[in-house]
């Protein structure tokens, strides 16, 4: 038996940081794909492979879910996979206690779409999120537990979340999986600041069809849980001030996700640039490089061109996004971004998340 799963990854268009206080965010699935192939293992051995390795890490699954290396695994291979491994134990733990067996298997992952570079630089498109989904539905689907363990996308969603946010360090929103369990776009809230009673809501809403985006990739790959480390540093020392960005981004993103849904163009792009603004400000303030030399730059080229630009993610790299009320300003942000060395990513919408395909 032989399955592929296929889960997109996410773009935030409006709503970094301010969703993790409980604003509503915006988020759009987009057609960069993690895929996942699993399929019964020859002679028994489990095992797991990535475009990120030269080798397969070879494994046991214990009775507990627990993933054992094999003897001879080189620690390197082990520490790459490390946060695959995480996610696996989660999956099978949960297989094992709804009383499903864990058959001997073989996986191919593959996230070389989230890539800029042959594996080397990362695009910022929720791959970490989109690989948490696919290891639980390949791996849940293979065993015969993905329609019982998941009846509905939302319980895919909750325990994708769950996983995703102990995976991570107890860090995050969801939102990116979101994306890659619901597809096309939609409002997301966590509804509160306590991880632990959150009752996320996903809304979908339809494409602004006269609203143009334009990926834009920085240049450089960075870390988010390191920058939310600094904020969250930030925040401790500055509670007031932080807690007066949070408000202001907040009210913003909230707003901004009702102009999008109400098809309101030119509302949205004003907040957009108020959002960007306000991020600045505390960037400069807070000393934190969310909106680096890099993203400004951009900024800079893009408004200059009649569109609106703004980091989509935790921002001093990764990718940001040029807004576009026309196609002559599309073309114009093209053409000056293309002059200023930076490069355009093509992205569409997926309108569908996870797929499985046997």
């Amino acid at each position: 038996m032989s399955i592929r799963v296929k889960v997109p990854g996410k773009l935030i268009l409006l709503g970094e940081y301010a969703v993790l206080v409980g604003a509503d965010a915006l988020v759009a699935s987009v057609d960069r794909f993690v895929i996942a192939d699993i399929s019964t293992a020859k002679n028994d051995v489990t095992q797991i492979s990535s475009n990120l390795t030269s080798s397969p890490l070879k494994f046991t699954i214990d009775k507990n879910g627990k993933t054992v290396p094999d003897q001879g695994q080189s620690e390197q291979l082990i520490s790459t996979m490390d946060f695959a491994l995480a996610i696996i134990n989660k999956i099978c733990k949960h297989i094992l206690e709804s009383g499903f067996s864990i058959q001997p298997f073989d996986l191919k992952i593959d996230t070389s779409q989230f890539y800029i570079k042959a594996n080397k630089d990362k695009l910022g498109l929720g791959s970490s999120a989109a690989l948490t989904v696919a290891l639980i539905v390949s791996i849940a689907n293979l065993n015969g537990a993905g329609k019982k363990l998941f009846t509905n996308e939302y319980d895919l969603f909750r325990f994708a979340c769950d996983t995703h946010f102990s995976a991570q360090g107890n860090r995050g929103s969801g939102i990116d999986i979101a994306a890659s369990v619901f597809g096309g776009i939609n409002v997301y809230n966590i509804k509160s600041s306590d991880y632990e009673e959150r009752p996320q809501q996903i809304s979908p809403v339809s494409v602004l069809q006269d609203l143009f985006i334009l990926p834009v990739w920085s240049g450089v790959s960075v870390s988010t849980r390191k920058l939310l480390s600094q904020v969250e540093d930030f925040r401790s020392r500055h509670k007031e001030e932080y807690e007066e960005t949070m408000y202001r981004l907040s009210t913003l993103s909230s707003s901004g996700c009702v102009t999008y849904a109400e098809k309101k163009r030119t509302d949205f792009l004003d907040i957009v640039q108020d959002y960007y603004e306000v991020l600045k400000n505390f960037s400069t303030k807070s000393k934190i490089p969310i909106i680096s030399d890099i993203h400004e730059k951009i900024a800079n080229i893009v408004y200059k061109t009649g569109g609106i630009y703004k980091p989509s993610g935790a921002g001093m790299g990764d990718i940001g996004i040029a807004f576009c009320d026309s196609i002559k300003t599309l073309k114009n942000v093209k053409k000056e971004l293309a002059q200023n060395k930076f490069e355009m990513i093509s992205l569409g919408i997926s309108t569908k998340g996870v797929v499985v395909d046997t």
